[in-house]
C-alpha cells in the first residue's frame, strides 16, 4: 500500500511541474513620435523564476537601437550586450543573486529599450525573441527545476514608422475595411461591426481576420449586408482564430461610408482588462475588385475589445464645436471614470481639408506637453499621437477638461470634420492603465463644423415708379449658397409677406429680411430697407394777366412724380414749357406727364387783362359868326393805354386839341 502511495505521490509532482504556466515575453508601445519609438518588454507568468537569458530581434534597416533603462529593483545584476552580434540584436541576462525563484506580476515591465528609426515612413519590423545560433538561445530558468533550461516564450509585435497612407494608419486612401473597438463583459456576447470607407461599385471582396481566442471565440455573423442584397458570400473559420470572408456579386455593390459590411459576433471570455484585437492577417489578404474586375486600392483599419464593464468604463470625449470660417477653434478632451490613471494613449485624427494644428490649449494638471520631447506628436497632417504616462496615478473629476486641441480653419462655410479619437494596433492600440492592469475604454468622437455668419453683400432696390403702384422690389446677395437658407421677409407691421430671397411686387414701405441658417436658427441676419416712391403729380400755377406794359404768362410748379416733366399745352404754340409767356388775355390748358409715363394731371387757366376800353369825350367851341375861324376842339382820352396817339382826318397829328377852327367835320 505504501509502494502506490508514493508513486502516486511522485506522479502528482510531476503533473504539478508540467502544470507549470510558462513565462511568456511581450512588447508594448511606450512612447512613439515621428523620430523614435520606446518599447516597454514585459512578462507574464513571471513565477518561481531562476533566471534567463533573452536574444531580442528586429530590422536595423528599419530602427537601430539607442537606450536602454530599467529600474526594477527585484532584477537586480541584469546585463546587456554591446551590439557584439550586430545592429540588430540585443542579448540580455539575469539570474537571481539569493538563488531563489521570483515572481513579478502580470505586466511588470522588464526593461524599456529606445530605438531611433533608420528606415521611411511606413517602414515597419518585427520586435521578437529569437535564438541566433545553437549556443545562444533565449531561455528561462525555473526554481521547481533548476537543472532545466526551458525555452522562454514570446509574443512578437510590429513596429512600424509613422507617415501616411500607412496601411491602418489615419490617411487612408481606396476602399477601406475599419473595425471599432468595443467593451465587452466577461461572459458576453457582442457582435463587433466592420465597417467600410469608398465602398462603391464593388463586385467582389476577400479578406481574413485573425482574433484572439483566448480573450474572444467566434459564435457567429449578423447584418451582411452583401448576403442581404443577392451577393454570393462565403465565411467560415479557421483553426479557433482566423475568419475568412469572400465575397462575389453580379450586381456592383455600394455601400455609404461608415456603414456596416457585417457584424462578427463573439463571445468574451477574458478577464477584465485583457484585450483582443481584430487584426487584418494575411491568412487571406484584403482585395477589393470593382464592376470592371480592376483590383482597386485598399486599406484596413484593426480594432480591438476590451473586457470590463461598460458603466465603469474610462472614457475620452471630444467636444463639437463650431467656428467661423479663418478663424480658430480648440476641441475639448474631456474624460469620465478616470480615477488613478497611470497611462494613456490613442491618436486623434481629423480631416485636414478643414481644419490644420494649431497647438494644445488649456491643459488639466495632468502634466502634458506636445513635441519630440513631448506626450503629443503631430503625425503627418491630420494625426496627433497621444502617450501619457505618470509614475503615481492621477485622478480627473468627471467632466472635467484633460486638454484642449486647438486648430485653425481652413476649410469652407458648411465644411465638418469628425475629431476622432482611435488607435492603429497593433503598434498603437488605444490603452489605459491604472497599477499596470488595462481598464476598459471607450471613445467618444467630436466634431467642428465651419459656419460662416451670413452676410449680405449687396442689395438693389427698385422703388416704385408711380404713387400707389405695386411696383417695388428688392433683391439681396448673400454670403454663401441661397440653398443653404431660409428667408423672411416682413413689412413694417411684422407681418411676413414673403420667404423668397428677392422682395418682388410690393407697394412702398419700409421692409425687414431675416435670412437663417436651415441648419442651425441661431445663425442669422436681419437687413431693413425702405421702397420709396414718388408723390402724387400736381401742378401749382402762377397766371399773370395781361397788362398794358407786358403780355401775360402762365408759371407752373410740378409737385410729385419723376422729372423731367413733358407739357402738352393748348394751344401747341405754347411748346414744351412750364412757363408760358407772351400770352394774350384768354383760356388756356396744359397736360403734364412725368419721366415715368405715370397718369398725367390735366388743369386750365384763364389769363386776365388790366387794359379797359380806349374812350374820349369831346369839348366843342363853335366859330361865333359865319367865316369866322375862331372854333375848337378838345378831345380827352380814357381807357386803353397811355400814350395816346391822336390823328385828325385833316391830316393834323400829335395833338388831342384843335383851336382856330372854321365851321367844318372833323374826325379823329
Amino acid at each position: 500500500m505504501k509502494k502506490y502511495i508514493i508513486v502516486v505521490l511522485m506522479l502528482i509532482g510531476q503533473l504539478s511541474l508540467f502544470g507549470q504556466n510558462e513565462c511568456e515575453i511581450y512588447f508594448e508601445t511606450k512612447t512613439a513620435t515621428a523620430n523614435y519609438v520606446e518599447v516597454d518588454v514585459k512578462a507574464n507568468n513571471f513565477t518561481d523564476v531562476l533566471g534567463f537569458q533573452m536574444y531580442l530581434h528586429w530590422d536595423s534597416l528599419v530602427m537601430v537601437k539607442n537606450s536602454i533603462t530599467y529600474s526594477n529593483p527585484d532584477l537586480a545584476g541584469i546585463s546587456f550586450g554591446n551590439g557584439e552580434l550586430g545592429a540588430d540584436i540585443l542579448s540580455s541576462n539575469w539570474f537571481s543573486n539569493s538563488g531563489l525563484g521570483l515572481d513579478l506580476a502580470d505586466g511588470t515591465v522588464l526593461f524599456t529599450v529606445k530605438y531611433d528609426y533608420t528606415g521611411d515612413p511606413c517602414d515597419e519590423t518585427t520586435l521578437d525573441l529569437i535564438d541566433p545560433d545553437q549556443y545562444r538561445k533565449s531561455l528561462i530558468t525555473y526554481g521547481y527545476d533548476e537543472e532545466t533550461e526551458y525555452p522562454l516564450n514570446s509574443i512578437p509585435s510590429t513596429i512600424m514608422i509613422p507617415g501616411d497612407n500607412c496601411n491602418g494608419g489615419g490617411n487612408n486612401t481606396g476602399t477601406g475595411l475599419l473595425v471599432d473597438d468595443v467593451i465587452g463583459g466577461n461572459g458576453t456576447e457582442i457582435c463587433i461591426p466592420i465597417r467600410v470607407d469608398s465602398f462603391v461599385n464593388i463586385s467582389a471582396l476577400q479578406f481574413s481576420i485573425c482574433y484572439d481566442n483566448d480573450v474572444i471565440s467566434y459564435v457567429g455573423e449578423s447584418n451582411n449586408f452583401a448576403l442581404n442584397n443577392g451577393a454570393n458570400v462565403t465565411t467560415f473559420v479557421t483553426g479557433d482564430s482566423t475568419y475568412k470572408y469572400l465575397m462575389y456579386s453580379d450586381t456592383p455593390l455600394t455601400l455609404g461610408d461608415d456603414s456596416i459590411l457585417i457584424e462578427l459576433c463573439f463571445l468574451v471570455n477574458g478577464n477584465n482588462g485583457d484585450v483582443g484585437c481584430l487584426t487584418f492577417c494575411d491568412s487571406l489578404e484584403l482585395e477589393v475588385t470593382d464592376q470592371n474586375g480592376v483590383i482597386l486600392p485598399s486599406y484596413s483599419q484593426d480594432g480591438c475589445l476590451t473586457v470590463g464593464d461598460v458603466d465603469n468604463a474610462v472614457k475620452f470625449i471630444a467636444s463639437n464645436e463650431k467656428a467661423d470660417k479663418e478663424s480658430s477653434v480648440c476641441v475639448d478632451i474631456t474624460t469620465e471614470n478616470f480615477t488613478n490613471i497611470e497611462s494613456f494613449q490613442y491618436i486623434v485624427q481629423w480631416d485636414a481639408s478643414v481644419m490644420t494644428w494649431k497647438g494644445l490649449g488649456s491643459v488639466n494638471n495632468i502634466g502634458i506637453t506636445e513635441g519630440a520631447s513631448g506626450n503629443i506628436l503631430l503625425v503627418g497632417d491630420n494625426q496627433l499621437k497621444i502617450a501619457w504616462n505618470s509614475a503615481l496615478g492621477k485622478t480627473v473629476d468627471d467632466g472635467d477638461i484633460l486638454f484642449q486641441l486647438c486648430y485653425d480653419i481652413i476649410g469652407d462655410c458648411k465644411s465638418k470634420t469628425d475629431v476622432e479619437i482611435v488607435g492603429d494596433p497593433p503598434n498603437f492600440a488605444i490603452e489605459v492603465t491604472s497599477n499596470e492592469v488595462v481598464l476598459p475604454h471607450i471613445e467618444i468622437p467630436g466634431s467642428v463644423e465651419v459656419q460662416c455668419l451670413i452676410e449680405i453683400t449687396d442689395m438693389s432696390i427698385e422703388n416704385v415708379k408711380c404713387n400707389g403702384q405695386n411696383t417695388g422690389a428688392i433683391y439681396i446677395t448673400i454670403s454663401g449658397d441661397p440653398a443653404d437658407y431660409l428667408f423672411a421677409w416682413k413689412n413694417s407691421n411684422g407681418v411676413t409677406i414673403s420667404t423668397q430671397q428677392n422682395l418682388v411686387g410690393v407697394p412702398a414701405g419700409t421692409y425687414t429680411v431675416v435670412v437663417t441658417d436651415k441648419t442651425d436658427s441661431n445663425i442669422s441676419t436681419t437687413k431693413t430697407m425702405t421702397i420709396t416712391e414718388p408723390d402724387p403729380l400736381s401742378i401749382n400755377a402762377s397766371v399773370t394777366d395781361e397788362t398794358c406794359s407786358s403780355k401775360g404768362a402762365i408759371g407752373l410748379t410740378v409737385l410729385g412724380g419723376t422729372s423731367p416733366y413733358t407739357f402738352d399745352w393748348t394751344p401747341s404754340s405754347i411748346g414744351n414749357t412750364a412757363v408760358a409767356t407772351g400770352l394774350d388775355a384768354g383760356d388756356y390748358s396744359v397736360t403734364v406727364t412725368d419721366a415715368n409715363n405715370c397718369p398725367s394731371v390735366t388743369d386750365n387757366y384763364t389769363v386776365g387783362s388790366s387794359i379797359t376800353a380806349l374812350e374820349a369825350s369831346f369839348e366843342m367851341t363853335d366859330i361865333t359868326c359865319k367865316g369866322a375861324n375862331d372854333g375848337s376842339i378838345k378831345v380827352t382820352a380814357s381807357g386803353g393805354c397811355t400814350p395816346y396817339d391822336f390823328e385828325w382826318s385833316d391830316g393834323i397829328a400829335g395833338t388831342s386839341t384843335r383851336d382856330n377852327l372854321g365851321a367844318g367835320d372833323y374826325t379823329i
